[in-house]
C-alpha cells in the first residue's frame, strides 16, 4: 500500500507541475516559431528576404532573372536541470494541490529557464549558412537602411521617442502586423511615468489601474524578469512573433524518486533541453537602458 501511495503522489506532483507549466510557465514561448521533438544538437531555421519587382521594358520583354535570399539559421540545443528535496515529514499537499507551492516553484523554474534561453537567442551572435560555419555579428548588424538594430535609450531611461523610433526602423523595413515588446520590471516602472503613457488625456484606457500597457504604441507588452543583463545594463526586446526560433528536444521532464542514501527523502528534478535562433535580424531590435 505504502509503495501504490508514493507512486500515486509521483504521478499527481508530475502531471500537477506538467499542467501548471503549460498554463503558467514562459512568457515569451507564445512569440516564438516552435520546434517540438528535435533530434540531435542542432537544427535549423530557414529565413527569406525580400523581394521586389521591376520595370517592365517593352512587350515580350525577357523574363527577369529574380532570387529571394535564402538562409538557414541554426540554433545548438544545450539542457538545463535541478532539483528540490522534500522530506517524507512534509505536507503531501506539496505533491497533489495546484497550488502547493513546490508545483508553482518547478512549473515556474521550466518556464524562466525557456524564457532566457529565447531572450538571449533574440540578441546574440547567430550562427548561419548551409553547415552554421558563418557568424551573423549582432553589433555589427545593420538593415537594408543602414540603421543598427541595438538601439540605446536616450540618456539611459526609457522614453517614448524611442519607442516610436524603433516602430519607425521596423516599419522601413516592411515589417507589418503585430509586435512584442519584451521589458524588465524597471523598464515597465519607468515607462508608466511618463505623462503620454499615464494621461487619460492621452489614452483611452485607465494605464495605471491595470499597471501595465497591454497594446500601446503599436507593441504587445510583456514584463519579464529573464531578458539579459551585463553589469547595470538590461537589454530589453522588441520584435515580430516569430522571430526566434525555439528547438526543444526535453519539453519538461519531472521525475520523483526516494533517495535511500538521505533517510528516504523525496528527491524532484527537473530538466528541459532546447537552443533558440534569431530568424531575421531585420524584426528584431535590442533596446538596452541603464538598470539600477
Amino acid at each position: 500500500m505504502a509503495d501504490q501511495i508514493a507512486n500515486y503522489l509521483r504521478v499527481a506532483y508530475t502531471d500537477l507541475v506538467m499542467n501548471q507549466a503549460d498554463i503558467s510557465g514562459s512568457i515569451l514561448m507564445s512569440d516564438c516559431t516552435v520546434k517540438d521533438n528535435v533530434d540531435g544538437t542542432k537544427t535549423s531555421f530557414g529565413y527569406m528576404g525580400t523581394f521586389n519587382l521591376v520595370p517592365k521594358p517593352s512587350r515580350h520583354a525577357p523574363t527577369p532573372d529574380g532570387d529571394l535570399l535564402h538562409r538557414l539559421y541554426w540554433a545548438t540545443l544545450a539542457p538545463f536541470h535541478n532539483n528540490i528535496m522534500l522530506d517524507e515529514t512534509d505536507d503531501k499537499a506539496a505533491f497533489t494541490s495546484p497550488k502547493s507551492e513546490y508545483v508553482q516553484k518547478g512549473s515556474g523554474a521550466i518556464g524562466r529557464a525557456w524564457d532566457t534561453m529565447i531572450a538571449s537567442a533574440a540578441i546574440a551572435d547567430t550562427a548561419y549558412g548551409v553547415a552554421g560555419a558563418s557568424t551573423e555579428d549582432w553589433s555589427a548588424y545593420t538593415d537594408r537602411n543602414a540603421h543598427s538594430h541595438v538601439v540605446a535609450a536616450a540618456g539611459g531611461v526609457p522614453n517614448l521617442s524611442d519607442v516610436l523610433k524603433m516602430r519607425r526602423i521596423f516599419q522601413e523595413c516592411d515589417v507589418t502586423g503585430p509586435l512584442f515588446a519584451w521589458v524588465s520590471p524597471q523598464y515597465m516602472e519607468a515607462f508608466l511615468l511618463i505623462t503620454e503613457v499615464k494621461s487619460s488625456d492621452f489614452n483611452e484606457g485607465k494605464v495605471l489601474v491595470e499597471g501595465s500597457l497591454g497594446y500601446f504604441a503599436g507593441f504587445n507588452w510583456k514584463v519579464t524578469n529573464s531578458l539579459p543583463k551585463t553589469g547595470t545594463t538590461r537589454s530589453c526586446i522588441f520584435g515580430c512573433p516569430g522571430v526566434v526560433g525555439l528547438a526543444k528536444s526535453i519539453n519538461k521532464k519531472v521525475r520523483i524518486d526516494e533517495r535511500t542514501d538521505l533517510s528516504y527523502a523525496w528527491q524532484v528534478y527537473f530538466e528541459i533541453c532546447g537552443g533558440g535562433a534569431r530568424r531575421d535580424p531585420e524584426r528584431v531590435i535590442e533596446h538596452s537602458f541603464t538598470e539600477v
